[in-house]
């Protein structure tokens, strides 16, 4: 049996410094390039940042701000026109720039009325980049959803474990033999099965066992925008705003 052991304050400054360090060069590498070396390291690098949660909420909370982070859910009108049917949402709160893909990320096609693809990014004329905001697919003609994409989503300050606990995407697809798989998934669930599913973790296929969201993160990692899986932009968000959070870039 493992035993927690109490860790002295300077022992968790050291932890968060070090993985602070480790992250940024994950980050810098993430959203320069992409290839599956650099998801599989994100993710894992990111992993670490879920084992600590504890630690790091206690130091936020005592020397910095105990809501430093942004997370957000669906107005009831989306997730009512959501319910039963085929969709893919997710939301980048306060956006994100990459560099890693020199494809558009603007789509749309019959908005309002199904099949709705909503995806919307742009490209700064100056800085160069990609910009994505969120990504809302509509797959089904029975689905309408008349509000512009920008009002669909509500937003609002949460704690780090909050952060880390909050919606990240959620999905509605058919799978491989016809059933229809329906997730919410959280921040911390994707972080840990695209850790796991990529062999971040583990090496794949070792001590790997059936999970309920295995399906749904690999139907994610198979979806693309801009050419990339879109875990790989929310993992880099995701980094993104820890950096952000402790002032680390």
């Amino acid at each position: 049996m493992q035993h927690r052991l109490a860790v002295d304050e300077q022992t968790i400054k050291r932890n968060i410094d070090l993985n602070l360090k480790r992250l940024k060069r994950q980050y810098d590498i993430s959203v320069n390039e992409y290839d599956e070396v650099s998801l599989l390291e994100l993710s894992h690098a990111l992993r670490m940042w879920v084992d600590m949660q504890d630690h790091v909420q206690s130091y936020l909370t005592q020397h910095l701000s105990e809501k430093q982070f942004r997370v957000y859910t669906l107005r009831p009108e989306l997730e009512k026109a959501c319910c039963g049917s085929k969709y893919l949402v997710t939301y980048f709160v306060g956006g994100l720039t990459t560099y890693s893909t020199d494809k558009p990320l603007v789509s749309f096609r019959g908005i309002g009325q199904g099949p709705s693809v909503m995806s919307f990014g742009m490209r700064p004329p100056s800085a160069g980049g990609a910009w994505i905001n969120y990504v809302l697919l509509l797959a089904e003609y029975k689905i309408k959803y008349e509000y512009e994409p920008e009002t669909a989503f509500l937003t609002s300050d949460a704690s780090f474990k909050k952060w880390l606990e909050s919606e990240v995407v959620r999905v509605c697809f058919t799978d491989e033999v016809g059933e229809r798989e329906e997730r919410l998934i959280s921040r911390i669930m994707l972080i840990k099965r695209v850790a796991n599913n990529l062999g971040g973790s583990h090496p794949a296929g070792v001590f790997d066992v059936v999970h309920k969201y295995d399906k749904a993160v690999d139907f994610l990692l198979g979806y693309e925008v801009g050419g990339l899986p879109l875990p790989y932009y929310i993992l880099l968000k995701s980094a993104y705003d820890i950096l952000t959070g402790f002032d680390y870039l």
